[in-house]
């Protein structure tokens, strides 16, 4: 009888082991599986927690760029009423405008059919490849816009719709670049042009209105994106020199 009451608590304390040690063990396990979904996506994503986030981005300093810079330009999207040599020759101007600054030697355009990334590693990759000091990363807004002028009630006989400009179509285009340099990937600086252009024609004349107010308006904003680069890349050659 005495033996029977000594194994009993035995018994008890065997029994819950059994029961409580399996739900331990799923429980950290689910903690170790959502602190590697944690660990995984703070890698993706670059995003960390707490001290986590400070230390990471104490070691993320820019690094020092002494003048001249080595320039590589990589356009995202691309107007879309220019042909390619349209495109083309405006880039080609927007190169020589920022090397006009003499603090870029040389300034190049990535070609197309290298320049499909859409994402700054990638970016990032071409610069290490090309050897660049930077990469300008280039994306660009448009809106066009068609409105009735004053002049447009000549449109009610058949002379005038050929005839009156009673139809004015503006465009307005956005270009946004930021700097990259490739190696450590700290962002430089940005810059942002624009331009716009109106013209006014006849209801036979829009679509040629449309290309050229697309154009117009496309090298107006690569002039302001350039003397807005330049003053980057001054204030950049600045910092450098006082740090």
């Amino acid at each position: 009888m005495t033996i029977r009451k000594a194994f009993k608590p035995s018994l008890l304390l065997l029994l819950c082991l059994v029961l409580i040690a399996p739900a331990c063990f799923r429980g950290r396990a689910a903690q170790r599986s959502a602190a590697s979904s944690q660990a995984a996506k703070s890698e993706q994503t670059g995003l960390l927690g707490g001290a986590e986030t400070t230390s990471r981005l104490a070691r993320l300093e820019a690094p020092k760029l002494p003048p001249p810079y080595r320039v590589g330009i990589v356009w995202l999207d691309k107007p879309d009423l220019l042909t390619a040599l349209e495109f083309e020759s405006h880039s080609r101007v927007l190169a020589a405008e920022v090397k006009r600054s003499h603090l870029a030697h040389q300034v190049f355009a990535v070609p197309s059919i290298l320049s499909s990334a859409d994402d700054v590693g990638s970016v990032r990759q071409l610069g290490r490849h090309f050897q660049a000091d930077m990469m300008l990363i280039l994306s660009m807004r448009e809106d066009t816009r068609r409105r009735l002028n004053a002049t447009a009630f000549g449109y009610l006989t058949v002379i005038g719709t050929a005839l009156v400009p009673g139809d004015t179509t503006s465009r307005e285009t956005l270009i946004e670049a930021f700097a990259v340099e490739p190696q450590s990937g700290v962002f430089l600086f940005t810059a942002t042009g624009a331009g716009k252009a109106t013209r006014a024609g006849s209801m036979l004349t829009l679509g040629r209105n449309r290309k050229w107010t697309a154009a117009k308006a496309f090298e107006e904003a690569v002039q302001d994106l350039a003397a807005q680069i330049n003053d980057e890349l001054i204030a950049l050659a600045e910092r450098n020199r006082t740090e």
